[in-house]
């Protein structure tokens, strides 16, 4: 008898803690607490329950964005007759960089107004950074609140490092990916990680020092993303919601790649890569000498040699522009962001892979790339409509609310008014943007674009119209210290150490913000970490000199990130 009492005390004492961790999912179900969904936010929704004074009860974002002109995003109960449409992607739909002005916004005021006597909310669920696979998450809890339509605007994102850790990590440990999923899936797991104390933020080696995508990962990503993006169109059907796919506006003109990568010959031979460099550096002194046919021929034998670095197709692009000859010049401009190592912005198979799901699903397809290229003189867009690399202007936004006021029209039978359709210039006023554009949003495109400026890391004509963009800002405002740090920074990239950093310490000095901020991107971005370390400053000391509640804020975001 002795034997079984012992096998029984045995098995009770293994049973006995995943049977307790059963039971309290099990009252947590039933509580309605919700699994963490993505991997950036520390609650399970994206959509957090929020009831302002004199205001229905209703749904805001997770992080508290004022994107549009009150903070609730839309209502709990959803109103008769009302029109709900949500629209998930990523900076773009943001609005970035601009606080107010987003074609959401645009949507919101125009939909209002020629939906006579219908509640419009026009849900902004942009979030920068995110890519494909998250943001289908995102579509799912969307399809939860009762949309009469979805909008689905992403591809920027696929190759940055958020996006390739999680299809390395899930490549190289299957069996571990798989078991984190399912851990972290479980709210009890979720609620234990959060009682855990916050990491603390160490000032160590740049996060991000990451090998660059090779050739059987881009074909791996290319194939996440077009099965994502028909998955998300697939969760849409099953909801019984209709759902529009969106091509991303990028500039591909006047942008130059920020990576280029030889082929393996070239890798393997010095010699030959000298030659390439010399053959490449005399046509780029040509071109600039105003002599574009004979920067051609040094290009074209450059390109014998090796013809893999986007550098090269760019260059190439503009000799083409600079003779009229429009056709190659397109050509090459879109060939070099389809070679950038690191493209920051939709390269031609993300739009090939959109408009193949639309086609094949049959779902309406809103081509802001083919529009956007439209509305350039050139046949592919620059900075007509777009303020930086991808991000659209504020004109840009105007444009975006158009074209999908037309389609909503067209393709879902929205029945708008078009006599009772908004100004321009009164839909300015009641946006707030006739007090914001001017030297405000001049100041937003400027950091957008110093931004990019830091990951190219080179001097070249966008490094100087940004030093040019940051005189005139701060003529107008010199104690503007974030701008005054990001001059400080562009010097650094251009070798002027000492001014370099006479400006971003007195910068960090003068405004908690900026300090933070450096130290976080020191921490995270090899670029921004390589333009301070030119500048020579000691961001450790700089780091220790924090105090206990710039210690807190910068943990808290440490954290967030890490979760």
């Amino acid at each position: 008898m002795r034997p079984v009492g012992w096998r029984r005390k045995a098995l009770l004492v293994v049973l006995s803690p995943p049977a307790f961790l059963v039971l309290l999912e099990g009252l947590l179900v039933l509580a309605g607490v919700d699994p963490k969904r993505y991997r950036y936010i520390p609650g399970g929704r994206y959509f957090v329950p929020c009831q302002e004074s004199g205001s229905p009860a209703g749904y805001r974002r997770w992080d508290g964005r004022r994107l549009s002109r009150d903070l609730t995003a839309f209502r709990r109960e959803k109103p008769a007759g009302g029109f709900r449409l949500f629209v998930v992607g990523e900076s773009t739909v943001q609005g970035f960089p601009y606080p107010l002005g987003s074609f959401c916004d645009w949507l919101s005021l125009r939909l209002g107004a020629m939906l006579d006597g219908r509640a419009v909310e026009v849900v902004n669920a942009g979030t920068g950074g995110w890519y494909a696979t998250e943001l289908r998450k995102l579509v799912r809890e969307c399809l939860r609140h009762h949309p009469d339509a979805v909008v689905w605007m992403a591809g920027h994102n696929e190759l940055l490092p958020g996006s390739l850790d999680a299809m390395r990590h899930e490549r190289d440990h299957p069996a571990l990916a798989a078991l984190e999923r399912t851990l972290l899936g479980l709210r009890t797991a979720q609620g234990m990680r959060a009682l855990l104390p916050r990491p603390r933020f160490v000032l160590g080696p740049a996060r991000g020092e990451r090998e660059p995508p090779h050739a059987a990962e881009r074909e791996a990503t290319r194939r996440r993303f077009r099965e994502t993006v028909a998955g998300a169109v697939s969760d849409a059907r099953e909801a019984g919601v209709p759902i529009l796919l969106c091509t991303s506006p990028r500039n591909a003109r006047e942008a130059g790649p920020f990576e280029s990568s030889f082929s393996e010959r070239l890798q393997a031979d010095a010699a030959l890569r000298a030659l390439w460099e010399r053959t490449y550096a005399e046509g780029l002194a040509l071109l600039e000498d105003g002599k574009p046919a004979a920067a051609l021929e040094r290009f074209g034998e450059a390109s014998e040699l090796d013809d893999l670095p986007a550098r090269l197709h760019f260059a190439s692009a503009r000799a083409h522009e600079r003779l009229g000859a429009a056709g190659p010049a397109r050509a090459a401009f879109q060939r070099a962001v389809d070679l950038d190592v690191w493209p920051w912005r939709a390269p031609s198979w993300i739009q090939e892979a959109v408009r193949g799901v639309a086609r094949e699903a049959s779902v309406p397809l809103v081509d802001l790339e083919r529009i956007f290229d439209d509305a350039s003189p050139a046949g592919i867009a620059g900075g007509e409509l777009i303020c930086d690399i991808h991000h659209p202007s504020l004109e840009g936004h105007e444009r975006i609310a158009e074209v999908f006021l037309d389609v909503l029209q067209r393709e879902l039978g929205l029945a708008l008014d078009r006599s009772r359709d908004v100004d321009p210039s009164l839909g300015r006023t009641a946006l707030g943007l006739d007090a914001y554009r001017g030297a405000r949003s001049r100041r937003a495109e400027f950091l957008a674009t110093t931004r990019f400026v830091v990951l190219a890391g080179v001097v070249d004509d966008r490094w100087r119209r940004t030093m040019a963009a940051a005189s005139e800002l701060l003529r107008e405002n010199p104690s503007d210290w974030e701008i005054r740090g990001a001059e400080g920074i562009l010097l650094a990239i251009s070798g002027d150490r000492v001014q370099a950093r006479t400006l971003i310490e007195h910068a960090m000095s003068s405004a908690t913000d900026v300090r933070l901020t450096y130290l976080f991107y020191y921490w995270s971005e090899p670029q921004f970490r390589r333009a301070i370390d030119a500048a020579g400053i000691d961001m450790a000391a700089v780091g220790r000199a924090l105090s206990a509640e710039e210690r807190s804020l910068i943990d808290s975001s440490y954290a967030q990130v890490l979760r």
